[in-house]
């Protein structure tokens, strides 16, 4: 853009005032004072008809995309493990008898096969239980929804622990492992008190 003539005669840019960006001493740019101005645009109706059809194909693409992950994550093999002390009735002579219970439930949708149960403790070491009494023999395929509860003596799992350097309440981590591999983990906390 070529500059025009200055009142001296001498030819160049045009003079740009504004207001200050700070206010202060000699020395301060200013920055040029910028007006916006407002541009009317016509939207016909088939223009905006376009525009929501367009936000409805993409908000409906995201609801789709979501449902496949979450119908990912639905099928995939899900076990819980909760551990207590429990007595049961007929298991001994002594009615008083005390065990360590396990409830192994299955809230996915495809059917898993429980393979062992663990218990972790420190450095991690696991005190595993391969052939465990239950109302089914391992391995044990558990369906959808369905169940499954095992169980030890609590005496000799209590020595177990107290050798490992437990004592008064243990901090452990039960584990039930499935037959392709997969863990699933609760931690818990096991009374040594309780025979």
């Amino acid at each position: 853009m070529r500059g025009r003539s200055q009142p001296d005669g001498r030819r160049g840019a045009a003079k740009v005032t504004g207001a200050p960006l700070h206010r202060g001493g000699p020395g301060v740019r200013t920055a040029p004072l910028v007006v916006a101005q407002v541009v009317r645009v016509r939207v016909t109706t088939e223009q905006m008809l376009q525009l929501v059809s367009a936000f409805f194909v993409g908000v409906g693409a995201t609801v789709a995309v979501y449902q496949v992950v979450l119908g990912r994550r639905a099928a995939r093999p899900r076990l819980t493990i909760k551990g207590r002390p429990c007595f049961l009735p007929g298991a001994r002579p002594d009615p008083g008898y005390p065990f360590y219970c396990f409830a192994v439930t299955n809230p996915g949708e495809r059917a898993v096969t429980l393979d062992n149960i663990q218990i972790g403790v420190r450095d991690g070491q696991s005190i595993a239980y391969p052939r465990i009494e239950g109302d089914r023999p391992l391995p044990c395929r558990i369906e959808p929804q369905e169940a499954a509860q095992y169980w030890i003596e609590f005496g000799p799992l209590q020595d177990r622990l107290e050798q490992l350097g437990y004592s008064g309440e243990a901090e452990v981590t039960i584990r039930a492992h499935d037959a392709l591999g997969g863990v699933y983990e609760t931690p818990t906390r096991i009374n040594l008190r309780l025979s």
